[in-house]
C-alpha cells in the first residue's frame, strides 16, 4: 500500500483492478473530490464518474512533482 497521500487532481488507478487484469488494463482516472467514509469521487477515463474507496487507489506518479 502506498504511503503517498492522494489529493484532488491526482491521477490514480484502481489497485485491485490492476492486480486482477494487469497494468495495461487497470482502471485509471482523476480524483475530483472526497466524500465521508474514506471515499474519493473519481472521473474514470473510460467509465464515467463514481465514488471509490481511497484504500483501493494508487496514485500514478507524475514526473512534474
Amino acid at each position: 500500500m502506498s504511503t503517498v497521500q492522494i489529493r484532488v487532481g491526482d491521477r490514480v488507478f484502481d489497485r485491485d483492478d490492476h492486480q486482477r487484469r494487469g497494468d495495461l488494463c487497470a482502471t485509471r482516472g482523476t480524483v475530483i473530490a472526497f466524500l465521508p467514509d474514506q471515499l474519493a469521487v473519481i472521473d474514470w477515463d473510460h467509465a464515467g464518474t463514481d465514488s471509490h474507496p481511497v484504500a483501493e487507489l494508487e496514485r500514478i506518479a507524475s514526473p512534474h512533482r
